[in-house]
């Protein structure tokens, strides 16, 4: 029987919606989960009720970048404040060593940024200035 490696997590692309392709250091949480439902009528054989799936909840997901001049995760972020903001698919796509062929993809879908995590500063640091953004969504679905 062949061996099958899990894949490496290191090399990834996102691509928001009207925005494009951007760079992140880190994407972080994510998941999906139903609220169970329990059922149990009175001549059931069994003292413990029926679980069935109820709703589905997506949870946020984190991005992470270094700071540059682009401001537009910040525009899109605040054009809540003067409009509706634009729903966008935000797709994280995992890549082979190759950093082209596509292993796994994940569109996170008509999502919108709830918020933005300004980076420390520090005088005497040596590190880079790291934002991140949280993005929650109607749907995660594996492609």
């Amino acid at each position: 029987m062949a061996v099958v490696y899990p894949f490496k997590k290191y090399n990834y692309k996102v691509t928001v919606g009207s925005l494009g392709d951007m760079g992140f250091s880190e994407i972080s949480k994510g998941d999906i989960s139903y609220e169970p439902i329990e059922y149990r009528e009175g001549n059931y054989e069994s003292s413990s009720p029926i679980k069935q799936q109820g709703i589905v909840k997506y949870g946020n997901v984190t991005l992470k970048y270094g700071l540059t001049a682009s401001k537009a995760l910040y525009d899109w972020l605040n054009s809540a404040q003067t409009a509706t903001v634009k729903q966008e698919d935000v797709k994280i796509e995992l890549l082979g060593d190759d950093h082209k062929s596509v292993l796994t993809s994940w569109t996170l879908q008509k999502a919108i940024p709830i918020k933005l995590a300004l980076s420390d500063f520090s005088a005497t640091g040596n590190e880079l200035a790291v934002e991140s953004v949280d993005i929650a969504c109607e749907a995660i679905i594996r492609g």
